[in-house]
């Protein structure tokens, strides 16, 4: 049960700015819960700013900088700017209730001399350790003006005289590889370290930071187009300095109107990267998590026809449907290639004489849900769309199989869009939509548009592909959306809330998915990391696209597997179903560094609730023919059993033992990989989803 959440107003007689010590706050906000809390100051000069963030747990304050204190707005107009020198009127508090186990803070600013409002709001959730925290910049005058820049992320931390270092992780084939895990010595850089987040950028929009102590930081940002992230380490100043920004930046905000700057959150952790990371995952899921289908069985075991690339048709496909449902598939993708062509959402008669609604109940009748490949944005040169509305597309082609890209925030084709989208569902009884594209959030300056010409970074990401997925998930509530773009080239906490799952491997090698699988599997919840295998390949094969807690997605052709094939995929579907749920409300511990195909490595998801753990053991080209395992996160007292599935064995050990010696796994030959569970000797049966 959630202990109450305050709010404290401490209430300075002021009724305006600059009467009192600017280094003491006049008016003070407290928003906290059992775990955290926040309080922000409006001080005598009529500043305003984010004064401390405390960790009850360990007494840990991040606390503003003294000497170089940074505002908790930070946004430029053509005609205003907002600052760390801004001076407010004395601002308003309130606290409400929010959806989640919440509760949000709302602060309005008024500033002085200038006919706009500025409303913070700060929310905390449950016992997390997290702070979420946003503004809306709002137009009082009586004419238009030109938001030109917007720091979600505006902080100046005293460093306690602390050393700190850094973590972040790259996006699928960012310029340093897929899913790149970096740490930085941020003490040592005597400089900025810089981010790049978003559509097709290099990072995630995750970072983490920790001093000698262990005791950290985990930041997110809720932005799905490109924002640049900056940390500095200025020991010069005793200061911590984070930035955020969104990058090309004009937004008219018309009278009465507002604009509303990227939510951003940070949480406090005591520990590793790895705690960084679960503590950031179970805030999301708690937070801003879009709604999971099927809770009791989701991730689903899901095939998809990219197999067969878009050589496709109805018998081939039905012949298909009946290999999976007998492997127990509980998703059916019909991939590219269903189409006339790339934004013509009609079923190519040819290919499906009978039409896709009738291979959509075949599927159905199957005990399967019936997906569809539906690159939104995307449309071919001879379309009817494009013939009709040239002008419709982006200035930047995006070269998505030889189509272009439409402009998600031009209005009326993002109302077409819309509306095919909602067609579709509709017409051929769709379950699940495989977006897909080079970028959603494309660049263009076509003076033509509705949206501003030099702001389609913000435009195209907010009004367009964030409002046409929010107008579908409103329209049909039933139909789940995975993001695919162009391969994990979108992953941020905004995709998130938008999406039910996003592909974190396209249909790669096993050393390329693990890949993709260790970096992801740090900022992002277990369920947003699914991935595509091909062919029914070796044992070591399915086991490589199986770590993770996403949806398995099987893209092998199936008419052409063998009886063998299909008896070695049915074994691992079965482990796959019977350890999901455990594995996808799971800590991951990465008890090996990066893989690189040369050592072994060893990932380990521990559930607390059910006090189990599963191991996977890979060797690649490794020449070390065994491996010492050392599990975490169990309970020292606890009583184990440990069953190797290759091995055949299965012994007892107390958690503290397996802890403290871990134990010898065989991997008698190259690409091998052993299971590991780690079960309690009184089996807790798992909690209701």
């Amino acid at each position: 049960m959630w202990r109450r959440l305050l709010l404290i107003a401490v209430l300075a007689v002021a009724a305006s700015p600059a009467v009192q010590d600017p280094g003491l706050p006049a008016t003070t906000w407290t928003i906290e819960n059992d775990t955290v809390a926040a309080v922000y100051g409006w001080y005598g000069d009529g500043s305003f700013r984010l004064t401390s963030f405390t960790d009850k747990r360990n007494g840990r304050t991040w606390a503003a900088s003294p000497q170089n204190p940074a505002a908790a707005i930070q946004l430029g107009t053509d005609t205003l700017q907002l600052n760390s020198q801004t001076a407010y009127f004395t601002p308003s508090g309130t606290i409400s209730d929010i959806d989640n186990g919440g509760k949000r803070l709302t602060i309005v600013l008024q500033p002085v001399g200038a006919d706009v409002q500025v409303i913070l709001e700060a929310e905390v959730y449950g016992n997390f350790a997290f702070l979420r925290q946003r503004y809306r910049f709002q137009n009082a005058g009586s004419k238009s003006v030109n938001v030109t820049s917007a720091d979600f992320l505006a902080a100046n931390f005293y460093d306690g005289n602390q050393t700190y270092r850094s973590f972040h992780v790259g996006q699928w084939g960012s310029s340093d590889g897929d899913f790149a895990t970096h740490e930085t010595d941020l003490t040592g850089l005597g400089a900025p370290l810089f981010l790049n987040s978003g559509a097709f950028a290099d990072h995630c929009s995750w970072v983490a930071i920790r001093d000698a102590q262990d005791s950290g930081l985990a930041i997110g940002w809720e932005f799905n187009g490109r924002a640049q992230m900056s940390l500095w380490h200025d020991a010069g100043s005793a200061s911590l300095k984070l930035e955020g920004s969104v990058e090309g930046l004009a937004q008219s905000v018309d009278p009465g109107q507002e604009f509303a700057a990227p939510a951003v959150f940070f949480g406090s952790f005591t520990g590793d990267w790895d705690e960084a990371g679960y503590r950031t995952q179970r805030f999301v899921e708690r937070a801003m998590g879009s709604p999971m289908p099927d809770r009791p069985q989701f991730p689903y075991l899901a095939w998809d026809s990219w197999g067969y690339q878009d050589q496709i048709n109805e018998a081939l496909l039905r012949r298909a449907a009946d290999v999976a449902s007998g492997l127990g598939v509980e998703l059916f993708t019909v991939d590219m290639g269903w189409a006339k062509a790339l934004g013509d959402w009609h079923a190519d008669p040819v290919k499906f004489p009978s039409g896709l609604r009738a291979l959509s109940d075949y599927v159905h009748a199957k005990g399967m849900k019936f997906g569809v490949h539906f690159p939104l944005t995307e449309a071919d040169a001879n379309s009817p769309i494009l013939q009709q509305h040239p002008d419709w597309t982006t200035s930047t082609p995006d070269g998505f199989f030889g189509a272009y890209s439409l402009c998600p925030s031009h209005e009326p084709a993002k109302q077409w869009i819309i509306s095919e989208a909602l067609r579709v569902v509709q017409e051929y009884n769709v379950d699940w939509l495989l977006q897909d594209g080079v970028n959603m959030v494309q660049e263009c300056t076509r003076t033509t548009h509705t949206h501003a010409s030099a702001n389609s970074n913000y435009s195209n990401a907010v009004h367009g592909i964030d409002e046409i997925v929010a107008a579908i998930r409103s329209q049909a509530p039933q139909v789940s959306i995975e993001n695919c773009e162009s391969g994990g080239r979108m992953m941020t906490y905004q995709m998130v809330r938008n999406y039910t799952t996003s592909i974190a491997s396209d249909n790669s090698d096993e050393l390329t998915t693990r890949n993709a699988i260790y970096g992801a599997s740090f900022p992002f919840p277990p369920r947003y990391i699914d991935r595509y295998m091909g062919p029914a390949g070796s044992t070591f094969s399915l086991r490589s696209g199986m770590v993770g807690g996403g949806p398995w997605i099987l893209m092998g052709q199936l008419s052409n597997w063998s009886e063998a094939d299909i008896s070695r995929v049915a074994g691992e579907v079965a482990f796959y179903k019977s350890t999901r749920l455990l594995i996808r409300n799971s800590k991951m511990f990465h008890l090996s560094p990066p893989p690189d195909g040369l050592h072994n490595e060893v990932y380990e998801s521990y559930n607390r609730p059910m006090n189990s753990a599963v191991i996977f053991v890979f060797r690649m080209e490794s020449d070390q023919d065994q491996e010492h395992v050392t599990p975490l996160g169990l309970r020292p007292d606890s009583e184990y059993v440990v069953k190797l599935q290759e091995a055949g064995t299965a012994t007892a050990s107390s958690g503290r033992t397996l802890m403290d010696h871990g134990f010898d796994v065989p991997l008698p030959t190259q690409n091998f990989a052993e299971i590991i569970q780690i079960s309690p000797v009184q089996i807790i049966t798992p909690p209701a989803q």
